[in-house]
């Protein structure tokens, strides 16, 4: 493992390849987190298309209820996105995952709505379960919750993907997930179309405004290194991914996504994922940020239809 992380260290990917730059512009987030979050129809509408105006080719969005499911869901996504799409037909997003209270849903029927609708080409899955921690309780114990879906509800959602032969986003919060999802991808039983998303969750964690986070691999060198190492180990180096860097803090992670798009990854911005307890930027300052780093490394921004050609959407 030390030898990979020194050829790491030095590896250079594809510098021609266009860049996705994905941008999650809400997430779980309230304005107690930054102002800037888009909250509501209007708001999520108005800010996609400035993104959009500005070099986003693709979006990560959660809705304006977690708590509905199915069509309903489904429906309320497209009240914040049917402009969007009017205006920017060829742009590429995917909806959130939903609250998993009911065992006997598979928590993606709305993304079914939505490909049955032709609303969307690719969509996410988080195959595993973690613990998500984001308050104290007067004695200073973390209170939190546990994310994720069983064995048999994941087996759902992928039989759903290879269905309709959607692209998947797998989103990696621990390493098992990766573990997971190579099982799926290695037996054919997964899309034709797979990004594996890495998640870096540091100290203020996916949900907190504390430092207090319990779950992820911590957003350093070595996680990336170590991650690209266990997604070759599992035979998976050909796939395309991305970086996605939750909860910083003060931490200035810009050469971490640099050293990413250095390697040949995207990378995902935005409110979903930033949080700090001083520094309040817009969706789209993440963005023009992220477009600089490209800029930097000699690598090109893709455009929408760029970005669903990389992705085989």
């Amino acid at each position: 493992m030390e030898n990979y992380i020194d050829r790491m260290s030095t590896f250079m990917g594809d510098m021609s390849r266009p860049l996705i730059i994905e941008v999650q512009p809400n997430g779980p987030k309230t304005k107690d987190f930054n102002p800037n979050v888009p909250i509501g129809h209007e708001e999520i509408t108005r800010e996609a298309i400035l993104l959009c105006e500005n070099g986003a080719s693709m979006f990560h969005v959660h809705n304006t209820d977690v708590q509905l499911k199915g069509e309903a869901a489904a429906d309320d996504y497209m009240k914040s996105w049917r402009t969007v799409m009017e205006k920017y037909p060829d742009v590429i997003w995917d909806p959130t995952m939903v609250t998993n209270d009911d065992p006997s849903l598979m928590g993606l029927e709305h993304v079914e709505v939505l490909f049955q609708r032709g609303d969307i080409r690719i969509g996410l899955i988080d195959p595993g379960i973690t613990t998500i921690n984001f308050a104290k309780d007067d004695a200073g114990y973390p209170i939190g919750l546990h994310y994720g879906y069983s064995m048999d509800q994941i087996n759902q959602q992928v039989q759903m993907f290879k269905k309709y032969n959607k692209g998947v986003v797998f989103g990696i919060y621990e390493p098992s997930y990766l573990r997971t999802a190579a099982l799926y991808i290695n037996n054919g039983m997964a899309p034709d179309a797979v990004q594996i998303d890495y998640y870096m969750i540091d100290e203020y964690g996916l949900m907190s405004m504390s430092p207090m986070s319990v779950c992820g691999m911590p957003a350093t060198f070595e996680s990336l290194y170590y991650y690209r190492w266990l997604t070759e180990y599992y035979g998976l180096g050909h796939l395309p991914w991305a970086l996605s860097i939750f909860g910083a803090g003060e931490k200035d992670m810009k050469p971490l996504m640099k050293r990413a798009i250095e390697m040949g990854g995207d990378i995902k911005v935005g409110m979903d994922s930033h949080y700090s307890p001083t520094y309040k930027p817009t969706n789209l300052e993440l963005l023009v940020e992220a477009k600089a780093l490209a800029a930097e490394v000699g690598r090109p921004v893709a455009t929408p239809k760029q970005a669903a050609e990389l992705l085989g959407i």
